[in-house]
């Protein structure tokens, strides 16, 4: 059963964002000044000029010390429990990081707090958090080198692909293990933070399923596949229709958001094309997908067509590893 999502809270003491004051007001810019470059999206420049994929919201400090160091206490958007810690910056480019998981929220939701300079002492795994709790202090530690003067948080929202990410990660060729288990930012897909809290802010949608399904579909992909992944298992309320009894299961149709946001399944009970190496592309959204090209969920060749990316191809194989 789907549930009234509550309002969600800024989680930096910073007042900007509810006053409706401008981006310059709340969110920390990148080298480039541009407020739009802390927030969600193909918002940065690689060297060549192209858009790098930014999965999160930059919010700028309010308070510092004397020597320049953020002073802003960080706290939950809702309650929650703490589910992951990292507490050594240099093992991640989210630097030290607290994920908390929210599951009075249909779908539960996780929501990553990145870049602290340090955690509450006696935070721990498994505690629950009340909206006025503090998590940590806002910093800059990264595994890339953040500048104390663009000290930020990174914040995600968002879902988990898989809890067989394990599986997945020792397949691939990755030259260091996982030191962040189900919560490795690979594992997890976020969403428009500053869109949601806007949308929330304006009283337009009652619940996180309803969010969740009215953002833009970018593509429909086919699978045939008699599996079920733990992916639906959690999130039920993304299935749009009921599972069909045991063995009449023939494959999904998966509509995605342009970053891979698997927002709604239906479940297929013919024969239908497509396989979990070779899905196929039901319909799309080129305008939106070429606007948003870096992320390279689906890709276009030389003849305009279609393609499976890189990105949706690894978010698949994901979710479908058992």
């Amino acid at each position: 059963m789907c549930t009234a999502t509550p309002l969600p809270q800024w989680p930096t003491p910073n007042p900007a964002f509810n006053e409706g004051r401008p981006l310059e007001a709340f969110v920390q810019p990148t080298a480039s000044g541009l407020a739009t470059s802390g927030c969600f999206g193909c918002v940065r420049k690689n060297k060549r000029g192209g858009g790098l994929f930014h999965e999160g919201l930059d919010m700028l400090p309010i308070k510092h010390d004397k020597k320049g160091n953020p002073l802003d206490k960080i706290t939950p958007i809702w309650p929650g429990k703490v589910v992951y810690i990292n507490k050594v910056g240099g093992n991640s480019n989210y630097g030290i990081y607290v994920v908390l998981e929210h599951t009075d929220i249909t779908p539960a939701m996780y929501t990553l707090y990145g870049h602290l300079s340090s955690v509450t002492t006696g935070l721990s795994i498994g505690q629950v958090i009340a909206v006025k709790d503090v998590i940590g202090v806002m910093g800059h530690t990264s595994a890339d080198k953040i500048p104390k003067a663009r000290s930020h948080l990174h914040f995600e929202i968002g879902l988990r692909l898989s809890d067989h990410f394990q599986t997945w990660y020792n397949k691939g060729a990755f030259k260091t293990g996982n030191k962040h288990g189900l919560w490795n930012g690979m594992n997890l897909v976020g969403m428009d933070p500053l869109d949601f809290f806007e949308r929330a802010q304006e009283g337009r949608f009652k619940e996180m399923t309803a969010y969740l399904q009215g953002l833009p579909t970018a593509f429909t992909v086919q699978i045939a596949t008699s599996q079920v992944p733990d992916f639906i298992n959690r999130y039920p309320c993304l299935c749009s229709a009921p599972l069909p009894p045991p063995g009449q299961l023939k494959g999904w149709e998966i509509e995605f958001t342009w970053y891979g946001l698997p927002k709604s399944w239906k479940p297929v009970m013919a024969e239908s094309g497509g396989s979990l190496r070779e899905p196929v592309i039901k319909s799309y959204d080129s305008a939106l997908l070429k606007a948003n090209r870096c992320r390279k969920t689906i890709i276009f060749n030389a003849k305009n067509q279609p393609m499976v990316g890189p990105e949706l191809k690894k978010i698949i194989d994901i979710l479908f590893l058992k």
